[in-house]
C-alpha cells in the first residue's frame, strides 16, 4: 500500500485537531482529494473536515488553497482531483495582503 503526504501549512493543524502539520494517507490506486479528506476525517476526527470543507456548499473553504504536486486544485478538478500514491498534497490559509498607494 502507498502513502499520499498531506501537509497543513499555517495554524490548520491545531484547528483541524491534527496534532503534526503533515500526515499520510494510505492508498491503492487513484483516489479524490474528497475521498483523502474522507479519510483523514477517519482517523483524526470531523473536525478535520469542519476546518477544511464548507459545510453550505460540500466545497473547500474560500479562504483555503489545496496544492497538489505544485499545481493549485482550483486549476485542476476541484475536490474531485484524483491523487495517487506518492502524490504531495499541501494545504494552506490564503492571506490576502492589503494594497495601498498614495
Amino acid at each position: 500500500m502507498s502513502k499520499i503526504s498531506v501537509t497543513l501549512y499555517g495554524p490548520l493543524a491545531t484547528q483541524t485537531g491534527i496534532s503534526t502539520p503533515s500526515c499520510e494517507v494510505d492508498a491503492t490506486g487513484k483516489i479524490s482529494l474528497r475521498k483523502v479528506f474522507q479519510l483523514i476525517a477517519e482517523r483524526h476526527g470531523q473536525q478535520f473536515v469542519d476546518a477544511v470543507i464548507d459545510p453550505s456548499t460540500g466545497e473547500l473553504q474560500p479562504h483555503l488553497h489545496v496544492v497538489v504536486n505544485n499545481q493549485l486544485m482550483q486549476r485542476l478538478q476541484g475536490l474531485d482531483t484524483e491523487v495517487d500514491s506518492d502524490d504531495r498534497i499541501v494545504i494552506m490559509i490564503h492571506i490576502l495582503s492589503a494594497m495601498s498607494g498614495g
